[in-house]
This record gives structure tokens, C-alpha cells and sequence, in this order.
């Protein structure tokens, strides 16, 4: 039987625009074509990495503090959440009661980002992650996974968890 596997985190990030404004085009950037709408979106999208970044690492220290309230205000009303071995969690409600039960027994030790893309009002993020977990009456085991999530920007330029997917490899017989 496989242990539970938890949490996989980091927040990010998908790819459309809720403005009219084209996304930024690197393979345009520095040729001198459209170099104002460039440099808006090489600053916007800059500022979007930032934001979403410090709310990886919010995430991250809410996790290990146990606090799935915490953690679920991260999250869009109609967010979704769904990780290796364990059903859909819906809304934010439900996701903070998938993230009740796996906390206490797993502490996340890293996440790597190694794709992250912003474009407009969304942004996505892969990556993998590092957990440490101790379910009830069983030995420590260090869990790697694999996680990808959309942000969205919201109405008052915060930006917030929309889908969430994170899964382990299968055990090794």
C-alpha cells in the first residue's frame, strides 16, 4: 500500500489575458518592435514573478506552521486541488479540509519551480517539490513529487491559486 502523499505546493501559473494587450513576445524583445509594450510587460511580468513567489513561500510557512486556513485563503472561490491517491477538493472549503488531514504528518522541505510562465492576468508554475512525511505508527519517508499551478491575477492585482495538481511517482517495489 502506497503512504499517503501530500501536499505538493507552489502556486502559478497560466497563460491568458484578460486585457486587450497582446502578452510579451521574447522573441521580439530587443529588436526595437513595440519596445514600450515590451517593457510594460517585461515589468508587469516581473512584478507578477515577485508576487507570486512570496505567495509560494507563504504557502510553504503556512504548510509547516499547520494552518490549512492559512493556506486556503490562498485559493480562488472556485479553486481546485487534487494530489496523488486523493479525491478532488473543490472550492475552498474542501480544500482546506484535504489540506487538515495531510498536514500534520508531512512537513514540505523545498519546492523547485522549473517552468514558470506569466502571461496577463494568469501565470503557471511547474515544478517539483521535497516533502518530509510521518504518517501515524509508520517510519519517516522523504517524498519527491512533481506539482503544476495556475494563478490568476485578481481584481486587485493579488494573485491567487486557481488549480493546483501535485503527484508522486509510484513506490518502488
Amino acid at each position: 500500500m502506497r503512504p499517503i502523499h501530500i501536499i505538493p505546493l507552489v502556486f502559478a501559473l497560466a497563460a491568458c489575458s484578460k486585457s486587450d494587450a497582446p502578452a510579451y513576445d521574447s522573441a521580439r524583445a530587443g529588436t526595437g518592435t513595440d519596445s514600450m509594450s515590451a517593457a510594460s510587460s517585461t515589468a508587469n511580468n516581473d512584478d507578477a514573478r515577485d508576487a507570486i513567489g512570496k505567495l509560494r513561500s507563504a504557502w510553504q510557512e503556512a504548510a509547516n506552521r499547520n494552518d490549512p486556513a492559512a493556506v486556503a485563503a490562498m485559493y480562488t472561490d472556485d479553486a481546485t486541488f487534487v494530489g496523488t491517491e486523493a479525491p478532488l477538493a473543490s472550492g475552498r472549503q474542501e480544500i482546506q479540509s484535504a489540506f487538515a488531514k495531510t498536514f500534520p504528518i508531512a512537513k514540505l522541505e523545498s519546492i523547485d519551480s522549473k517552468d514558470f510562465v506569466v502571461s496577463g492576468d494568469m501565470a503557471y508554475d511547474y515544478g517539483t517539490f521535497r516533502q518530509q512525511v510521518t504518517p501515524p505508527n509508520a517510519k519517516a519517508m522523504t517524498i519527491n513529487g512533481y506539482y503544476l499551478v495556475i494563478n490568476r491575477r485578481q481584481s486587485d492585482g493579488s494573485w491567487k491559486i486557481s488549480r493546483h495538481i501535485a503527484t508522486t511517482p509510484p513506490a518502488k517495489p
